[in-house]
């Protein structure tokens, strides 16, 4: 990761690749990607052409895998999302601002 995030670009030349990895952990570290326009289009880039079939990519929207959660959480039960500081630590939590079900209470303690 180390290396990753020193390079100057890193290449992805896949055109059958669904979704890649790599690439998306180059774009969350900051390092620009030269990839195919099918990983460009699986990752929802806004992407420079670059040379023949490839772009380049210098960021993309990559949400972290707790904000996927919570948004899949809030649209499955209709339920809307209130931070909360915490006493304790003064760190911000989520609370459930409904009667939600117990499922979703549980699920935003576990997040």
């Amino acid at each position: 990761m180390e290396l990753l995030s020193r390079a100057r670009y890193a290449i992805d030349p896949s055109r059958h690749e669904a979704f890649s990895i790599f690439t998306a952990e180059a774009l969350a570290m900051g390092t620009p990607a030269i990839v195919s326009k099918e990983v460009a289009e699986n990752l929802e880039a806004q992407a420079k052409p670059f040379i023949k079939d490839l772009v380049i990519i210098e960021r993309v929207p990559i949400e972290t895998w707790s904000g996927v959660l919570l948004t899949y959480i809030e649209e499955l039960y209709n339920v809307k999302e209130e931070a909360v500081k915490s006493k304790s630590d003064g760190k911000r939590y989520p609370r459930v601002n409904s009667t939600g079900s117990d499922t979703v209470r549980m699920l935003r303690l576990w997040l």
